[in-house]
């Protein structure tokens, strides 16, 4: 029961992160719109406030994932498998990171070199 328990934190890990992937695409791909971008502008910071708040979320998330499923294994771990997992809630926080960062630099690109450029 705990290892089935344990399964399902692990695909809502995996399902966190697609998440936070796919928003950040379909912000990036709104930005080509020129009406978009004007708004963005009208409330940069709130936009960057929301971005942060949005990853740091998901990191908690993850986080939380990680560790839920980490108590419902059984004890003790064969080392393969803790490695494996912590390598994997590493790798979910840094394409969390990549992707807010992604979106946080092309704001700051827009904005210093020109929203209104076509």
């Amino acid at each position: 029961m705990n290892c089935d328990l344990a399964q399902k934190y692990w695909e809502l890990g995996n399902a966190i992160v697609a998440f936070s992937v796919v928003q950040m695409l379909a912000f990036l791909y709104a930005l080509a719109s020129k009406e978009f971008r004007r708004q963005v502008e009208d409330h940069y910071r709130f936009v960057q406030m929301g971005i942060l708040g949005g990853s740091m979320a998901y990191i908690v998330g993850v986080t939380g994932c990680y560790y839920l499923e980490l108590g419902l294994r059984e004890s003790p771990i064969d080392q393969n498998i803790a490695k494996a997992l912590s390598e994997t809630f590493c790798a979910r926080v840094i394409i969390i990171v990549l992707y807010s960062a992604l979106a946080l630099g092309t704001m700051f690109a827009g904005r210093r070199y020109g929203w209104n450029q076509e």
